[in-house]
């Protein structure tokens, strides 16, 4: 079962999202949290939000460089690879800015893998 978060947007609004992955970049530093509300697109694949971490908030991704960097270690982390990250603890609330997230649809099937990779390694 995946854990939960609150994100809190600018708005005020409170959003309850299922932890997917929260990991951290060490070359870069960066962190990263993967969520999802299980909504899924017109393709029925669900859709995940991908956000950075940065100064207590969730931040969209910045660069198209570093979005292809995710992808590559969302695939990592799907097929249970050891990668270029390291999972970080789940977090409870967080604070969102604006437009907070990068959003990629994938199998359900590719998504229950990385929570579940996510939750074995606590």
């Amino acid at each position: 079962m995946p854990e939960k978060i609150s994100i809190v947007k600018e708005s005020g609004e409170t959003i309850s999202s299922n932890i997917v992955s929260v990991f951290t970049i060490p070359d870069t530093e960066k962190k990263y949290i993967i969520t999802t509300e299980n909504s899924v697109d017109p393709h029925g694949l669900t859709v995940l939000h991908v956000s950075e971490i940065a100064d207590g908030s969730l931040k969209k991704i910045a660069t198209d460089d570093e979005w292809s960097s995710i992808k590559t270690i969302m695939r990592a982390i799907i097929s249970g690879n050891v990668g270029s990250y390291k999972y970080l603890p789940a977090i409870d609330v967080i604070k969102a800015e604006g437009q907070y997230s990068r959003d990629i649809s994938v199998s359900t099937s590719a998504s229950k893998q990385m929570i579940d990779n996510y939750n074995a390694a606590d």
